[in-house]
């Protein structure tokens, strides 16, 4: 047992950090008191624009280092927003909750979003027919078409194959249905197509 020099509190030596110098070559800070200093210290306003300096200069020299991450490790990143999205299921009427009402009190954010989505129906090619979804849904099912897709959301959504910002048509030979998530996970990033 050791006594922490900050709280007070008499602990085990696992709730201190090795160090060659101490005593029983522990700290003389439990780990909670040094976490509590840590933050601390990063919280100042000199320190934490550096660290944001530093952070952004670093993935400025690595701009693939996210993409590489996640294309290897995308089963674990899949499986831990899978269980997480489980565990937290009020999380995002919460979130809708709090921030929309917010959004919609901010028109020159809605004025922005309006012209971006009027550019963007603008350089569609091509035109879709009204009943759409429904066509696509007698053809491939009610499900989202990717194969990784968890199942969780069930919002179903139409995804351009070929991307629009890219050229794609507005067409029904470039379109097939993806769940929200899928389609906003997929973006205009690639060009998969999960149709058979």
């Amino acid at each position: 047992m050791k006594t922490c020099t900050d709280c007070q509190e008499t602990k085990s030596l696992e709730d201190f950090g090795p160090e060659k110098r101490g005593k029983f070559g522990r700290r003389s800070k439990c780990r909670v008191c040094m976490r509590k200093r840590t933050q601390a210290y990063q919280a100042q306003p000199e320190v934490a624009a550096r660290r944001k300096e530093l952070r952004d200069q670093w993935y400025r020299d690595n701009p693939d280092y996210n993409r590489k991450y996640f294309e290897k490790n995308r089963e674990h990143i899949l499986e831990l927003n899978r269980n997480w999205r489980i565990a937290n299921p009020d999380y995002m009427p919460e979130y809708l909750a709090k921030y929309l009402p917010e959004y919609h009190q901010r028109p020159e954010v809605k004025e922005a979003d309006r012209i971006r989505s009027l550019n963007r129906y603008r350089s569609l090619v091509g035109e879709l027919p009204k009943d759409c979804m429904a066509i696509l849904i007698g053809r491939y099912g009610e499900a989202c078409m990717n194969p990784d897709c968890d199942g969780l959301d069930s919002i179903l959504t139409i995804d351009h194959v070929k991307p629009v910002s890219k050229g794609g048509l507005n067409t029904m030979d470039n379109v097939q249905i993806l769940c929200y998530t899928c389609n906003r996970r997929k973006g205009n990033r690639n060009e998969n197509d999960y149709r058979s």
